[in-house]
Order: structure tokens, then sequence, then C-alpha cells
């Protein structure tokens, strides 16, 4: 459990600085501002996912279960932040090529 919840931060966090790299990019402030708060909010929910997982009692698995499910949700956000706004057009495929590079 503590292994994929690290694997699972180690990604969700290269995801968050690859955004903020792109958000520092967008001239428009109200864009970018929003994608630094999502990526803000996502790291958050990573930290807490990564102090809870070594509870490796059944009630800690559940709670490490529902930080991941919200680490998940915050991703789905930032994704769309991202792929939904006309300034970062053309950006999310740089960004897609690094990920795979990374």
């Amino acid at each position: 459990m503590i292994s994929l919840t690290t694997e699972v931060g180690r990604g969700a966090k290269q995801l968050c600085e690859m955004c903020q790299s792109l958000a520092a990019q967008v001239a428009n402030s109200e864009p970018r501002r929003q994608v630094n708060e999502a990526t803000r909010s996502t790291m958050t929910a990573i930290s807490e996912m990564l102090q809870r997982a070594t509870d490796c009692s059944m009630e800690g698995r559940q709670r490490t279960l529902g930080h991941a499910q919200n680490v998940s949700g915050r991703i789905n956000r930032l994704v769309w932040r991202v792929t939904s706004d006309h300034q970062f057009t053309g950006q999310t495929a740089r960004i897609t090529e690094e990920a795979r590079e990374a």
C-alpha cells in the first residue's frame, strides 16, 4: 500500500510541476491563477495521502483509499482546467510529450 501510494504521489507531483510550468507561460492572469490554485490543492491532497499511507490497519487503509480518491478527483479537475481553456491550446501537447519522457 505504501509503495503504491508513493508511486501515485510521485506521478501526480510530476503532473503538478508540469502544469505549474505551463501556467507560468500564460499571459492571462485568471487562467494562470486557476491552474496554480488547482495545483496547490492537488499537492496538499498528495501530502495528506502520503502522510496517512503508513497506517496499515484496515481503518488506515480505508482512509488512504479515501485520500487517493481525493487526489484522483483533484487531478481530474487540474487536467480539466488545463485542457478546457484556450489559453493553454498547443501547450498541452508539449506537456504530454514531457510526461512521456519523464
